[in-house]
């Protein structure tokens, strides 16, 4: 056994611990009969009275026992001890009990003094017993929270964002809609508008190759091989529009003539069709009508070659109903006092005729020929003049009858287009001889004939055009009509040779007169 005084044995640990947990300072006493004097000499360990065997696990050596604490952990056996200890010292005490009653006010003070004694050691205990575990174990802080904000100055505020947000994302989506939509309906538009142009083009001819082509059509043909082959030939461009366009006109046959056909591009879906159709005795033959032929001219001639009659073309030129633009112009003009509706719109040309046709094919081939030959673009001139299509149809017959050349025709436009600004009449020699009997036609015209004549082609005694043209002109003496020549002049008077002098005054002109018709 080591006799080193300094040496502590298990029990004075576990009572030193205990002592100190519960602020108690180390016990005096010692076993019965065991002296002070006698506990330091032999060294032995001091033990609390009535200490139980099973309330203690001593690591002694030589000494073992059968401990039912043996297995608890350090800390369960520091418990259990602090326990019995003061258990102990709570019977070793004695118990008394004072009547608060029969205390004097010194000792009610002093025991009120202890009571707060011990509330203050309490406390310290306490916290020295927290301060002890908290560094023990891991600290959990928790998030602070956030300042407290005035609810109701955040909710508005929130409120006032979203709503914000929103009305941002609305305007945004709206905004993008309409884009979305208008460029839709644009491009939609724009595709609609091209289609029907090149559509209308193909239907009707007015901008295509005059190319002729020749093509041949089998036995048993239908509208859609027809269709098929001018398209095959670029004839046309739109063969299921061909076929619905003759459905729907109800000139569709079952019956079309086999062989070769020559046809060409300024040729519209109308007379292209009329070109298969069968025709009893059917001949070509080949018709030239020449530029400022009259339209009873035309009509002489298509009689005198057996197409038609008098009467067939009088009939058609007056009801029938044909599908061109400037015609559809033109009803809404008052036509009544014109000898025939379609004066000036007959186009002088060449053609090839079945002498089979009938009166409003053949009118159709030379109506279709104006539409291909006049350039609707000039329209925008038209107007820029103050004039319509009419009008300059109208202009373009009386330059065709007063000019022998064309050299001529942008001189005589120009005195016209002088005379109707200065509010003059035309006095145009040619307009009063249209409505003249052929018999009585002369190239001099008397004061006596014009005088004789009044109506409404007169000009001499109407201002401004006659009301209808006189003849049917050449494509120069339309244009000429649109763009004259920029003269000052207001008379004109052709010599034998049919060569127009002109002048600017009246004088001028009498002179001129007096020289190239020897008066």
């Amino acid at each position: 056994m080591d006799n080193n005084n300094n040496k502590r044995s298990p029990l004075d640990e576990i009572k030193r611990i205990t002592q100190e947990a519960s602020g108690d300072k180390p016990s005096q006493r010692t076993f019965p009969h065991t002296s002070e004097q006698q506990a330091k000499a032999t060294q032995q360990p001091v033990h609390t009275a009535k200490s139980s065997e099973n309330d203690f696990d001593f690591d002694i050596p030589g000494f073992k026992r059968n401990n039912p604490n043996d297995g608890l952990s350090r800390a369960d056996k520091v418990r259990i001890a602090r326990q019995s200890a003061m258990r102990t010292r709570e019977e070793n005490q004695p118990t008394k009990v004072i009547d608060v009653s029969e205390m004097t006010p010194e000792q009610r003070s002093e025991l009120d003094r202890q009571k707060e004694e011990a509330h203050r050691l309490v406390q310290e205990n306490a916290k020295k017993n927290k301060h002890r575990y908290a560094t023990r174990e891991t600290k959990i802080v928790s998030p602070q929270p956030e300042p407290k904000k005035n609810k109701k100055m955040s909710t508005e505020s929130e409120r006032g964002r979203k709503f914000e947000e929103a009305v941002g994302r609305g305007v945004l989506s709206n905004t993008v809609k309409a884009v979305i939509y208008i460029v839709s309906v644009l491009v939609v538009s724009g595709c609609i508008a091209l289609f029907a142009i090149l559509v209308g083009n193909d239907c009707f001819a007015f901008v295509k190759s005059e190319t002729e082509v020749t093509i041949t059509i089998q036995d048993g043909a239908t509208l859609s091989d027809i269709a098929k082959e001018l398209k095959k030939n670029d004839i046309i461009k739109f063969p299921n529009m061909f076929k619905l366009y003759i459905t729907l006109r109800n000139k569709d046959s079952n019956n079309y003539v086999a062989g070769k056909h020559t046809v060409n591009g300024t040729m519209g879906y109308d007379t292209l069709i009329a070109q298969f159709k069968p025709t009893l005795g059917r001949e070509e033959i080949t018709i030239t009508i020449v530029e400022g032929s009259t339209t009873q001219e035309i009509i002489d001639l298509f009689v005198a070659n057996g197409i038609g009659t008098q009467e067939g073309f009088e009939e058609t030129i007056k009801n029938y109903e044909f599908d061109f633009w400037f015609l559809d112009e033109l009803d809404s003009i008052d036509t009544s006092n014109r000898i025939y509706r379609l004066d000036g719109y007959l186009f002088p040309d060449t053609y090839n005729f079945f002498t089979n046709a009938t009166e409003a094919d053949a009118l159709y081939k030379l109506l279709a020929n104006f539409e291909a030959k006049f350039d609707t673009e000039n329209k925008e001139r038209i107007k820029e003049l103050g004039m319509t299509v009419d009008d300059i149809v109208i202009m373009a017959s009386i330059i065709q009858k007063e000019a022998m050349y064309v050299s001529d025709y942008p001189l005589v436009s120009s005195v016209f287009h002088n005379r109707i600004e200065k509010g003059m009449k035309l006095e145009s020699n040619a307009t009063v001889q249209y409505t003249m009997p052929r018999e009585e036609v002369e190239l001099k015209l008397t004061y006596e004939q014009i005088n004789t004549y009044n109506n409404a082609y007169n000009t001499y005694l109407y201002e401004g055009l006659p009301t209808g043209p006189i003849c049917n002109a050449s494509l120069n003496a339309i244009n000429w009509a649109m763009f004259p020549n920029d003269t000052d002049y207001m008379y004109f008077v052709s010599d034998s040779e049919g060569y127009n002098h002109y002048a600017v005054t009246f004088a001028e002109h009498d002179k001129n007169v007096k020289t190239y018709q020897g008066e």
